[in-house]
């Protein structure tokens, strides 16, 4: 069996870490990246439903380190400035 926690253990934790994360949908990865220690979250999303879907989870569950944007990934952000 999986555990929920895989990409965790696999990539040695995510504590203190700057992550991009691409297409957060209704943002459960993001809420689980802040629980995991992420110093921060940066989350771009296309899809405008879900990018509102994003900022009710982030303030119903106080996601105080995640930054949720709509837009293309593409464009938005330089990689080298995250860890994960």
């Amino acid at each position: 069996m999986i555990s929920e926690f895989w990409a965790e253990e696999a990539l040695g934790g995510f504590r203190g870490t700057n992550v991009l994360e691409l297409g957060p949908l209704e943002g459960h990865h993001s809420y689980m990246l802040q629980k995991a220690g992420a110093k921060t979250v940066t989350a771009i999303e296309a899809n405008s439903l879900a990018f509102l879907k994003c900022l009710c989870i982030k303030e119903i569950f106080k996601l105080d380190n995640v930054r949720f944007h709509l837009g293309d990934c593409r464009k938005s952000h330089r990689i080298s400035a995250y860890s994960v």
